[in-house]
């Protein structure tokens, strides 16, 4: 071996040396049964990955239709699962759009049917002290009625909540 280093170093005038750093038998056997560890964890990982980059494969192409749309299959998801069903929040909501009239009821948001009353989230704070102290008991009257033609016995109360 010549006294030149491939590098561009001298080695006989105390260049650098761009080779291994020599180990003892001990340290070489913990770095093979580290590199062994490693090499085993990479094949127990790699084998829990998909062997492709996540996009549909052939096989599992529908009929040559490609990818389904998002709104078929949240379709196919409500009705398998019976969410079609009306909620009686949304109803018990109508009766009320029905009681008091569309631009009071554009003001409102419903919050929750809990037994029989409706409670209903108030936009403004002056609309707010309006119903609670004046026009609130005459609207839930209407309501309890527009209730009853409608069907919805068990809601005949409301109740308003301010937003924060």
């Amino acid at each position: 071996m010549s006294d030149q280093d491939p590098f561009g170093g001298d080695r006989a005038k105390g260049g650098r040396r761009y080779t291994s750093r020599r180990r003892s038998e001990g340290a070489r056997a913990a770095a093979a049964d580290e590199a062994r560890r490693r090499r085993l964890a990479f094949q127990a990982i790699s084998k829990r990955r998909p062997d492709h980059d996540g996009r549909p494969q052939d096989d599992e192409l529908r009929s040559g239709r490609g990818a389904l749309p998002l709104a078929a299959v949240l379709d196919q998801l409500v009705r398998g699962n019976e969410l079609d069903r009306r909620d009686r929040t949304n109803d018990a909501f109508d009766a009320l759009r029905e009681a008091a009239g569309d631009a009071l009821v554009a003001r409102f948001e419903p919050l929750r049917l809990r037994g029989r009353e409706l409670t209903v989230r108030v936009t403004s704070a002056a609309l707010y002290q309006e119903l609670v102290a004046f026009t609130g008991r005459a609207i839930e009257q209407r309501f309890a009625s527009c209730c009853k033609r409608r069907g919805l016995d068990h809601v005949d109360r409301l109740s308003f909540r301010q937003t924060t």
